[in-house]
């Protein structure tokens, strides 16, 4: 680990970008006092500068050097949930490049669950801004081979840490005044968080679609190579299919079923991986047939998030 390590700060004095594993997805990441490889982010990417950086830390302690404000919720909240998928959004204090928050005053925070990130930003000294691992609006990678495909050596160190045990992104949330604003959807859900909430008299709210405060926000995210088509009733999907192939200019006899395991977190570790392996050769459209009682499943609504975000037609 050590040497992966030391080759991976020195790919960033050579200018490289380094993808870094996570328990959620792999991340393409740049020390956050580097300006320079922060724009490379973007610009790899073919990210909006719009769109937020998120902030990787090894510690609390860490976190708070980077926040103008840091309330006993966060404490607490930190306390339970780092490291794991759980991104705060907080005031930011000068520290923090406007390059990294697109602007914003408030700055994304998490502490990956990965023993080899973690001593990643321990040995390098500051924290990371790291996106994921993909071009912007694409399938995220949970795989090292995921990230390969889509960068080159030149421009990627890749620092492999096998396969992401979460599989879908971060949940994020922003503390403001007495509000807890959920942004996006994922493991660590509302029914987690409120206990939490409720001890410090904090009510939460779902965000305001139309403002960008975090990254995943944007309605045409997570898309495979591919359309993806998703189906409502498994009595009527091939009609459902059918028409949506005809609506996107697309064979239908060339379609693919995407299918996910029934417990959803083993659908969310599976989830991008699968979306990957069913755009295999040949096939022009694959689609998706979920049930209705899955939208009662905090879990199954982050999962259903991605895949609506992620789809060209819903039948």
């Amino acid at each position: 680990m050590k040497k992966e390590v030391t080759q991976a700060i020195e790919a960033f004095n050579l200018g490289k970008l380094v993808a870094i594993p996570t328990e959620t997805v792999y991340g393409l990441s740049a020390p956050i006092n580097n300006p320079k490889l922060i724009e490379r982010i973007f610009k790899l990417k073919e990210r909006p500068f719009f769109d937020p950086l998120i902030v990787h830390v090894s510690s609390i302690d860490e976190a708070k050097k980077w926040c103008g404000k840091w309330p006993e919720l966060a404490q607490k909240l930190a306390e339970k949930f780092w490291p794991g998928p759980l991104t705060l959004v907080l005031p930011k204090n000068d520290k923090v490049s406007d390059m990294i928050t697109s602007g914003l005053q408030t700055v994304g925070i998490r502490c990956p669950n990965h023993p080899l990130s973690l001593e990643f930003i321990k040995e390098l000294g500051i924290p990371l801004a790291a996106p994921s691992a993909n071009k912007f609006g694409k399938t995220s990678p949970t795989h090292i081979d995921h990230v390969k495909s889509e960068f080159n050596s030149s421009d990627v160190y890749f620092l492999d840490g096998g396969e992401s045990q979460v599989g879908i992104e971060s949940t994020i949330i922003q503390i403001n005044d007495d509000k807890v604003i959920f942004l996006r959807k994922g493991a660590i859900t509302p029914s987690m968080i409120k206990p939490y909430c409720d001890q410090f008299e904090f009510t939460i709210v779902e965000a305001d679609p139309h403002k960008i405060l975090a990254p995943g926000q944007i309605k045409h995210h997570y898309m495979p190579k591919i359309p993806l088509v998703l189906v409502k009733d498994k009595g009527n999907a091939f009609e459902n299919a059918k028409a949506a192939s005809t609506l996107c200019g697309i064979d239908i006899n060339l379609g693919r079923e995407l299918v996910l395991s029934e417990d959803p977190s083993m659908a969310a570790r599976i989830l991008y991986s699968e979306m990957r392996n069913t755009c295999a050769d040949g096939v022009e459209f694959i689609y998706f047939v979920f049930k209705q009682q899955w939208s009662e499943s905090e879990l199954w609504t982050a999962i259903l998030d991605r895949l609506t975000r992620a789809s060209s037609f819903i039948g």
